[in-house]
C-alpha cells in the first residue's frame, strides 16, 4: 500500500550536516517500492536542494511556508514586512541577533555573516535591506545565554515557536499561525488522495509536522514534548533510529 513518508533534517536524517549513507539507501529504497517521500524542514530551498536533489519526490521547507513537488515550487507563504518589522523590533529589545532566510540567501540584522563558498544558501549574505524588498519564510535567531533564550521565548509566546538548536546558541523559528503540519495539509489538499503518512522528528518544530500525521516517530534524541506525542519512539538518529522505525512498521 503506498504511503507518505516526512522527514526533519537535523537531528533525524543528518549527522552535523552529513547524510549518513545507510539514510540516503533507505530514501531511495522507499522511493523503489512506490512510496511518497518528503523533506520536511526549517531549513531553505538552497540548502536542502544540495544535499537531496533526486532522493526525495519533494520538499516542505521553512517551516511549512515553502512547497516543492516534481520540479515546481506549489505554496509560497513569505513573511509580511510587518512580521519582519515586529520580529526584529523584539530581538532588538532583547540585543539578539538574527537573520530572515529566503529560499536562497540570508538577511542578518549586522554584516557579521560573510559570503562564503562553503555557505549553504548559495547566494550568501544580503546586508543591508530593507523589509519591504525581501521575500523570507523564516527567521533565525542567535541569543548569548540561556536566560536570555527564555527571555526570547516569552516575548515572542503569542507570534513564534523557537525551535533550539542545543549547544549553538542559536534557534529556528516558525510562525504560531502556520507550521509544518499547515504545510502538509496544504500538500494533502494538492495531493488529493488518501495517504497513510509518517512522520520522523526530533525537535519543537516538529509538534505540528506530528499533528498531520498517522504515524509520529520520534527520534531517541528528540525533545520530550515530541515524544510525549509519539507512537512511536525510535534510536538515536546517529544509531539509524529511521530504519530501526521502518522495519518496526514493517514497510522494509
Amino acid at each position: 500500500m503506498k504511503s507518505i513518508f516526512f522527514f526533519d533534517i537535523d537531528g533525524t536524517l543528518t549527522l552535523s550536516g552529513t547524510l549518513p549513507d545507510y539514510n540516503k539507501e533507505m530514501l531511495l529504497k522507499l522511493k523503489s517500492l512506490n512510496h511518497l517521500t518528503f523533506i520536511c524542514s526549517g531549513r531553505p530551498f538552497a540548502y536542502v536542494d544540495k544535499i537531496f536533489h533526486g532522493l526525495v519526490d519533494g520538499y516542505i521547507l521553512s517551516n511549512g511556508r515553502y512547497i516543492y513537488y516534481h520540479d515546481q515550487v506549489i505554496f509560497d507563504y513569505p513573511l509580511t514586512s510587518q512580521q519582519i518589522e515586529k520580529y526584529s523590533t523584539i530581538c532588538d529589545q532583547y540585543q539578539a541577533d538574527y537573520t530572515f532566510i529566503s529560499d536562497d540567501k540570508f538577511y542578518p540584522n549586522k554584516p557579521r555573516i560573510t559570503n562564503d563558498i562553503n555557505d549553504p544558501y548559495t547566494k550568501g549574505s544580503i546586508y543591508p535591506w530593507k523589509k519591504e524588498d525581501i521575500k523570507v519564510y523564516v527567521m533565525d535567531i542567535f541569543y548569548q545565554n540561556d536566560t536570555q533564550f527564555n527571555q526570547l521565548v516569552q516575548a515572542f509566546k503569542n507570534d513564534l515557536i523557537l525551535n533550539n538548536h542545543f549547544g549553538h546558541f542559536s534557534a529556528d523559528t516558525s510562525t504560531i499561525n502556520h507550521t509544518k503540519g499547515d504545510g502538509i495539509k496544504k500538500l494533502y489538499e494538492y495531493l488529493n488522495e488518501p495517504l497513510t503518512s509518517y512522520g520522523f522528528g526530533d525537535g519543537h518544530n516538529d509538534i505540528g509536522m506530528f499533528k498531520e500525521v498517522d504515524y509520529k516517530i520520534a527520534m531517541g534524541n528528540a525533545v520530550q514534548e515530541l515524544k510525549d506525542m509519539a507512537t512511536y519512539i525510535t534510536t538515536d538518529c546517529n544509531q539509524q533510529g529511521i530504519i530501526h522505525a521502518l522495519k518496526h512498521y514493517r514497510i522494509f
